[in-house]
């Protein structure tokens, strides 16, 4: 069975490839400035742009699980307590301390599950694709 890919691009990535290129266009163009460049800049552009960095990845993280989280179905004692019971019994027998958020996610046919955790030291998530779950209950 084919998969017809252009269905499954949306049509702002080619306007979000541009924004990444231009960052990375400008980013190495200013790195090569700094080091090698007839004005030597200071060092200082090098850190405004980890930093920048950081806070893009830390926002589009946020983003990212905002998404995840408003679309998904969080598993709970109303909500497929089937489920909690099995994924009690399994943190049980390895020994978690505390049992992750679990959360069911359409997925559109893909068969896959994730983990992930917003910042150090904060809750830990799993999400489900429902079509996984669906083979296992």
């Amino acid at each position: 069975m084919q998969i017809n890919t252009v269905a499954l691009v949306t049509k702002k990535e080619k306007i979000y490839f541009r924004i990444l290129l231009g960052a990375n266009i400008s980013f190495w163009a200013g790195s090569f400035l700094c080091l090698f460049g007839p004005f030597k800049l200071p060092i200082i552009f090098i850190y405004l742009y980890f930093l920048f960095t950081f806070l893009l990845a830390f926002l589009g993280q946020g983003l990212y699980m905002g998404y995840l989280k408003n679309s998904a179905i969080k598993v709970s004692e109303k909500q497929l307590p089937g489920v909690l019971r099995t994924v009690k019994n399994l943190s049980a027998k390895i020994g978690l301390e505390k049992i992750p958020d679990i959360f069911i996610i359409e997925s559109g046919g893909l068969l896959n599950a994730f983990a992930t955790k917003f910042l150090l030291g904060s809750r830990n998530f799993v999400f489900i694709y429902s079509d996984i779950l669906e083979l296992a209950f």
